[in-house]
């Protein structure tokens, strides 16, 4: 779910709601039953909701502003660093190197993956498209005991799609976390390098990570507020709904 769009409209203002034509809908595609916005709850909840959202926004600036502000302190001073140093790309070449060569090699590592898994379940994606067309028949024809027996096809054949499945995208997944990993140690190896070169960009480089680190734990804590409200609309919905329902 995308909790920064989580909700449809501009405002959740309840006059401006109750203007529109349609009942307005959450990001999920959940509509709001007529008359809900009448509701005290549900209005103190779509407030609540709006108010987490605006949070959620305000950091995700302030977090922007404050990592261009790192990264620009960053580029300052590699640009003075390779203004003083006329050997500098030749200095990074074996580093810049390695990281070129295991990003090439990851990325036919996971074409060969992919591959794999393509051509290694041909068959049983081909039987879960037979029991499929099967089924489809058997539910034309009204015949129970032919869409009961197209039912168990679907689902064996849809469990042995799975089966064969789980190892090769364990192995994708293994190889994703290894390349990652590898990949990442590059990227360090780089900044090391340039740290070796210029002692100025070692507290740069800690304060950008620092503050992504930080950022990154404000905002997944934004966006788990905003899915704790939108569970609480929900759930409140649904009490609006059965008592509603209770009183026809």
């Amino acid at each position: 779910m995308n909790h920064d769009s989580a909700f449809s409209m501009q405002s959740l203002e309840p006059r401006r709601l109750l203007s529109v034509a349609q009942p307005p809908t959450l990001g999920d595609g959940t509509r709001l039953p007529i008359g809900a916005l009448d509701d005290p709850t549900i209005q103190a909840d779509l407030q609540q909701l709006q108010k987490d959202q605006r949070e959620l926004g305000k950091d995700k600036r302030a977090w922007a502003e404050k990592l261009r502000t790192d990264g620009a302190a960053i580029a300052e001073e590699l640009t003075k660093l390779a203004d003083s140093d006329e050997n500098l790309e030749d200095e990074l070449a074996d580093v810049k190197q390695a990281l070129k060569d295991d990003i090439r090699m990851s990325r036919r590592e996971f074409r060969q993956d992919l591959e794999a898994i393509n051509t290694a379940t041909t068959d049983e994606r081909k039987a879960l498209q037979d029991a499929l067309i099967d089924l489809r028949k058997a539910r034309r024809s009204g015949d129970a005991d032919a869409i009961s027996e197209a039912k168990t096809a679907v689902t064996d054949a849809r469990t042995a799609l799975q089966d064969a499945l789980d190892p090769l995208q364990a192995e994708l997944k293994a190889d994703q976390e290894k390349w990652k990993t590898r990949i990442s140690a590059d990227r360090v190896a780089i900044q090391d390098k340039l740290i070796e070169l210029d002692p100025a960009l070692e507290p740069l480089f800690a304060a950008y990570k620092s503050d992504a680190t930080a950022a990154k734990a404000e905002l997944d804590a934004d966006r788990t507020t905003i899915k704790t409200d939108l569970d609480k609309l929900k759930d409140d919905l649904a009490a609006l709904k059965d008592d509603s329902g209770s009183t026809t």
